[in-house]
């Protein structure tokens, strides 16, 4: 019957998604991982950049100083 039909596809369904889990939870921890590694990484540029646009300041800033 068409009842028997979809219990059966629902239960095959639901076995599906049961062993997909562990596989999804594994790519969830490697993404998270990854963008953790990511996040830090972005901080180091930033701080590198803040500190180059120093660097550039105080040259320019000695430089103007060194005209007047």
């Amino acid at each position: 019957t068409l009842y028997e039909s979809s219990l059966t596809f629902a239960m095959r369904k639901q076995l599906q998604a049961e062993q997909g889990a562990p596989e999804l939870n594994t790519t969830i921890l490697e993404l998270e991982e990854k963008k953790n590694h990511l996040e830090e990484t972005a901080e180091e540029l930033k701080k590198k950049k803040d500190a180059l646009e120093k660097q550039i300041k105080e040259k320019k800033l000695a430089e103007d100083k060194k005209r007047a």
